[in-house]
């Protein structure tokens, strides 16, 4: 890859000027499988085209730093709107963070995405020019909002900063799950900008990350093993202490998905004192939640663990921690995009399932919905018309010819490529598509193109404490072992997408012609 990369930063300008938004045309499936230089040229032009997301206006505010949710952009012309979401979450925090975290980890695919749109601009110089930026909200809103512990809520997003959306105000209130996200997030940058000697900037950040472990337990920890999906915070204005917090309803963070990163962050990090049963209390309450099933499949079962909808977002917790580094659980993983892609093959569906926005026939943007596969799964979507490009970044990292195979099967959907890089979600019959271009639904790819964070953040809870590292794979071996005793169908290949998305009823973006 870095040979690769000598030679492509060599001819990158020229291989720009020849390419379009619309990039995904000039590959096949087979040059996606079959060559690795194809390959390779591929995922450069997808950071380049996606790195155009990650501007000032666009994917960020430029004087804060901060992400916004997203950006809606015209039907007709792939061009933004002049209407944004200028409001965000911690979770599309983790995913900008994460990114710029692996780019200045020297990443070659990195210093792609981070120059797209730049050129001439030291990749270094903006990484730590954004973080600073960054840093600095995360503290403002530490200062003005003591009460939230250096957790955050869902915010709305300007050049002044940050501040709790209304929904999230009266009562002032902090979900767990997200911050989960973010939390590992800021851990690997503080470790890569210390390790990159930018270390007045990684203290900054391990303050913003230390205070969350002084006061995570405090603010979200239940006793009797339950954790709080959501808390009220009385005073926000208040320096943290135990009375100023309370659980909002009966939601708690007992997953074995996304929501997982929460359990471990408090299992690893918070002083348990004399509670030292509590850490295998929080496993505990949650182990009904983690259950085997298997996929039927003309050639026999897949077992899998069972999703809740079986959407790829569910997955979000392999692009952060070293859950691959256990045995069993990299093959579950595995599995389960067998299953991924051996569900889209016999239902000839053109992609992959992942939680969305709707399509419409115009700029309107519809409701959020999570379609998936009812037949591992506890919840049953009822919605199965709609595949979104991000839906294969699982299967990236289990696979990655097969994983780009199906993003690029997706991509090749009329409206799919615009000038900010991939479009959120394509109807499965080619007639509709979803006018928006967000964090989740885009950029969550990116993290898995450039390899995810798990070994990286292994590396650094090896070095931090071996203790902490051991301790999680302890964990993850000892719940996943209960559950699995044996494994169905691991002699199954992947399975390559043989539909695609109709491209007969729309035209593509005009700025991509």
């Amino acid at each position: 890859m870095v040979l690769f990369f000598i030679f492509l930063s060599l001819v990158w300008p020229t291989i720009v000027a020849d390419s379009t938004c619309r990039f995904a045309k000039e590959f096949s499936t087979e040059d996606l499988v079959a060559s690795q230089s194809k390959r390779e040229k591929f995922i450069a032009l997808a950071m380049e085209y996606e790195g155009r997301f990650n501007q000032p206006s666009v994917g960020y505010n430029g004087p804060s730093g901060h992400t916004y949710d997203s950006h809606l952009i015209d039907y007709r012309t792939g061009e933004l709107q002049t209407s944004f979401n200028a409001f965000s979450a911690p979770s599309k925090e983790a995913i900008h963070v994460t990114i710029l975290a692996l780019a200045l980890d020297e990443n070659p695919l990195g210093e792609i995405y981070v120059k797209a749109g730049n050129e001439g601009v030291n990749s270094q110089t903006r990484i730590i020019d954004i973080l600073t930026r960054k840093i600095s909200t995360y503290e403002k809103f530490r200062e003005t909002y003591p009460g939230y512990g250096g957790y955050m809520p869902w915010v709305t997003v300007n050049d002044t900063g940050i501040h709790p959306t209304r929904g999230y105000q009266n009562p002032y209130q902090c979900p767990s799950l997200d911050n989960g996200e973010l939390i590992w997030a800021l851990y690997l940058i503080y470790n890569v900008l210390n390790d990159r000697g930018y270390g007045a900037l990684g203290k900054r950040y391990k303050s913003q990350f230390d205070a969350m472990i002084k006061y995570g337990k405090m603010m979200f920890y239940e006793g009797n093993g339950i954790v709080s999906g959501k808390i009220i915070i009385k005073n926000a204005s208040a320096t943290p202490f135990p009375d100023n917090y309370a659980p909002q309803g009966s939601y708690s963070l007992d997953d074995p998905y996304e929501g997982e990163l929460f359990t471990v962050f408090l299992d690893l990090f918070a002083d348990w004192g004399s509670n030292e049963s509590d850490r295998d209390a929080m496993w505990i309450a949650k182990r009904s939640q983690l259950a085997s099933v298997n996929y039927e499949t003309p050639r026999g079962p897949i077992t899998v663990q069972e999703g809740w909808h079986y959407s790829s977002h569910e997955m979000w917790k392999f692009l952060e921690l070293p859950y691959v580094d256990v045995p069993l659980v990299r093959r579950l993983f595995e599995n389960g995009e067998r299953v991924r892609t051996w569900n889209s093959d016999l239902k000839g569906i053109p992609g992959l399932y992942a939680a969305v926005h709707d399509v419409s026939r115009d700029d309107d943007v519809r409701g959020y919905f999570v379609p998936g596969i009812s037949e591992v799964a506890r919840a049953k979507s009822t919605r199965f018309d709609v595949v979104t490009p991000y839906g294969a970044f699982p299967t990236i990292l289990a696979n990655l010819s097969v994983g780009i195979a199906w993003y690029h099967n997706m991509l090749l959907g009329q409206k799919m490529q615009g000038p900010y890089g991939s479009t959120e979600g394509a109807n499965v019959n080619g007639t509709e598509i979803s006018p928006i271009v967000s964090w989740d639904t885009k950029q969550t790819t990116i993290v898995a193109l450039l390899g995810g964070a798990g070994a990286s953040i292994g590396k650094y809870l090896k070095r931090e404490s071996g203790a902490k590292y051991q301790r999680f794979y302890d964990v993850i071996q000892r719940e996943y072992g209960m559950k699995f005793p044996s494994i169905k169908g691991e002699d199954l290949g992947y399975k390559l997408p043989r539909t695609q998305i109709p491209t007969t009823h729309l035209e593509d973006f005009s700025s991509c012609r």
